[in-house]
C-alpha cells in the first residue's frame, strides 16, 4: 500500500528540496515572465506525487465514515412588542404587516459527524446536536442514503455527544493515537462545511493541549487545515487515514477560517464514546476544590520549596474535599501518587477517576508535607453591589467597606465572611490582577477577616512586607493574589 512506502522524514525531506529547487529555478532566470519554467528533478516529483496519492487514500478511506448531520430545533420568538428598539405593539406590528407573524419557528443547522460502529452509532460535537427536535444524517455510501437519527448520550464538558441510526454494516472509522501526534505532522479532515459535502483539507497540527474555553475538560489539538462552519464533528485524521481528532471549533474574528482550527483528541474522544456508549453519560471523579498555580511568591509565601503542584484557593465545606479536611492555603502536590504540575492536569486526574473511589493526596500545609484520604463524589454536571456604606482608607489601592446584609444577600455572600471592596484604583497591581469592586477580601496574610476592624489589624501587620497575600472572593470563585507594598 503507497501509505506504508511513504516515511515522515522523507515527506518533509522532499517537500524542503521541492522548495528549494523552485525558488532555485526562480533565481536563476531572474524571475522573468519570458523565461521557460524549470523541470522539477524526478525524485523530487516522485515524491510530491506520493504526498499526493496518500491525501488522496485518506480521502478516500474517510468518505463513507463521514456523516453529514442537520439538526432542526424548534425556537420561540420574542414578542414583537418586547423586541429591543420597537416602540410599537404587537398588534400594530401585525396590522402593518398584515399578517399573524407566528410566534415559533424552526431553526436548521449544519455540522458533520464520524462513523465509530458499524451498527449506525456516529460520534459529533455536542453543540452540533443540543437541543435539537429532530436530527437526520446523510451518508454516502453506494449513493447518498438519510436516516433520522436519535441521541444516546452527549457530554457537554468536552463538547462530544453520540447519536445512532437503524443501519447495520456500515464502514466504521479508526482512531489512531492522537498523544503520539506532533507539531508539523501533516493531517486532514474531512467534513460538511456550509453544506459542502465531504469536503477534504490538509494541513499540519500547529499546537497541542490547547485551552480557549470551549468546554470544561480542554487539551485541545491546534491545526491550519481548513476547518469552518459544518466541520464541527468531522474527523481530523493523520497520513495512515486514523481519526486523530473530532474538529470541534475555529478561532477567527469573521467566523470563517483563519488559519487556526481546534480538534478534540482522539484519546479523549475514545473514552467518552465508550461512557456514552454503555451508560449513556460520562460519570466522573469529584474533589471540591478551586484550584490556582503556584507561582513562585505564593510558594514562598505558603512555605513551600518550590512550586511544583497547585494551590487550593477554596475547598466546598460540603464536598469530598471539605469531609477529608483539605484547607484553603493547602499545596497538593501529588494525588493517587501522581505529580500534580498544574490546576488543569489536577481537574484531569480526578475527572478520570470514578466516584467512591479512595485517593491519597499529598499536600504542604504551613511548611510541611503531609497526607490526606479523599473519598471521590461524583461531579454534577458579576451583580451590582448597590447601595453601599462608607469606605475605609485605600490600602494598595484597594478601599474596602463593611459588607452589609443586603449586599451580602445580592451577591451570594455570608455575614462577617469577609470586607467588601468597595473601589480599585486605576494603575495600580490590584487592578492588574484583576481585582474589582465587589469581590471579598476573607484573608490578609493568612489571617481572616471578618469585618474591617479586622481587616485594618491585619494590614497594619503586613505594612512592612514586601509582598501581601490576599485571599480574593468573586461570587463562587476565589483566589489568592500576591501584591507588591513597594
Amino acid at each position: 500500500m503507497m501509505i506504508a512506502l511513504v516515511n515522515r522524514k522523507g515527506l518533509r525531506i522532499g517537500w524542503l528540496a521541492a522548495c528549494a529547487l523552485w525558488i532555485g529555478a526562480m533565481a536563476s532566470v531572474g524571475c522573468s515572465k519570458d523565461a521557460p519554467p524549470a523541470s522539477a528533478a524526478p525524485e523530487d516529483l516522485a515524491i510530491a506525487e506520493s504526498l499526493s496519492r496518500v491525501f488522496r487514500h485518506v480521502g478516500e478511506m474517510l468518505e463513507p465514515t463521514v456523516a453529514h448531520v442537520e439538526t432542526t430545533r424548534e425556537v420561540e420568538r420574542q414578542p414583537l412588542a418586547q423586541m429591543p428598539g420597537n416602540p410599537f405593539g404587537e398588534e400594530l406590528m401585525r396590522r402593518f404587516f398584515g399578517q399573524d407573524i407566528p410566534r415559533k419557528f424552526s431553526q436548521h443547522s449544519l455540522g458533520s459527524g464520524v462513523v465509530v460502529d458499524p451498527d449506525g452509532y456516529i460520534l459529533t460535537n455536542n453543540h452540533v446536536v443540543n437541543g435539537a427536535a429532530k436530527i437526520m444524517v446523510k451518508l454516502f455510501v453506494a449513493g447518498p442514503a438519510e436516516y433520522e437519527a436519535k441521541l444516546i448520550g452527549a457530554d457537554p464538558d468536552t463538547d462530544l455527544a453520540l447519536i445512532k441510526i437503524e443501519a447495520t454494516g456500515l464502514q466504521a472509522a479508526t482512531f489512531g493515537d492522537s498523544s503520539k501526534m506532533e507539531v508539523g505532522d501533516w493531517v486532514i479532515a474531512v467534513g460538511n462545511p456550509f453544506g459542502l459535502d465531504h469536503t477534504v483539507t490538509t494541513g499540519t497540527i500547529s499546537a497541542m493541549g490547547r485551552r480557549i474555553g470551549l468546554a470544561t475538560y480542554e487539551n485541545l489539538i491546534q491545526t491550519d487545515a481548513a476547518i469552518n462552519p459544518g466541520n464541527s464533528g468531522g474527523p481530523l485524521a493523520n497520513i495512515r487515514g486514523e481519526v486523530i481528532g473530532i474538529n470541534a471549533a475555529i478561532t477567527s474574528p469573521s467566523g470563517a477560517f483563519a488559519g487556526i482550527g481546534m480538534a478534540i483528541p482522539s484519546n479523549t474522544a475514545k473514552k467518552v464514546l465508550d461512557a456514552l456508549k454503555t451508560k449513556g453519560k460520562v460519570v466522573r471523579g469529584f474533589l471540591g476544590v478551586e484550584m490556582q498555580p503556584l507561582t513562585p511568591e505564593l510558594a514562598q509565601s505558603f512555605g513551600a520549596g518550590g512550586t511544583e503542584g497547585v494551590l487550593i484557593a477554596q475547598v466546598n465545606p460540603d464536598s469530598p474535599a471539605g469531609k477529608a479536611d483539605l484547607r484553603n492555603g493547602d499545596i497538593i502536590t501529588k494525588i493517587a501518587g501522581r505529580a500534580v504540575k498544574t490546576p488543569e492536569a489536577l481537574q484531569e486526574m480526578v475527572a478520570s477517576m470514578s466516584p467512591g473511589d479512595k485517593v491519597s493526596i499529598e499536600i504542604i500545609r504551613d511548611g510541611k508535607a503531609r497526607t490526606i484520604e479523599a473519598v471521590l463524589g461524583e461531579r454534577a454536571a458579576v451583580v451590582a453591589t448597590g447601595e453601599q456604606p462608607a469606605p475605609v482608607a485605600a490600602f494598595l489601592g484597594i478601599t474596602v467597606q463593611e459588607l452589609t446584609p443586603e449586599v451580602a444577600a445580592q451577591l451570594g455572600y455570608k455575614m462577617n465572611q469577609g470586607v467588601l471592596i468597595a473601589e480599585v484604583a486605576p494603575g495600580t497591581a490590584a487592578e492588574r490582577a484583576g481585582i474589582k469592586p465587589g469581590d471579598l477580601i476573607e484573608e490578609v496574610a493568612h489571617k481572616e477577616v471578618h469585618n474591617v476592624d479586622e481587616y485594618n489589624a491585619a494590614i497594619e501587620s503586613a505594612r512592612s512586607l514586601a509582598k501581601v497575600e490576599f485571599h480574593i472572593r468573586n461570587g463562587k470563585f476565589a483566589a489568592y493574589v500576591m501584591l507588591p507594598t513597594k
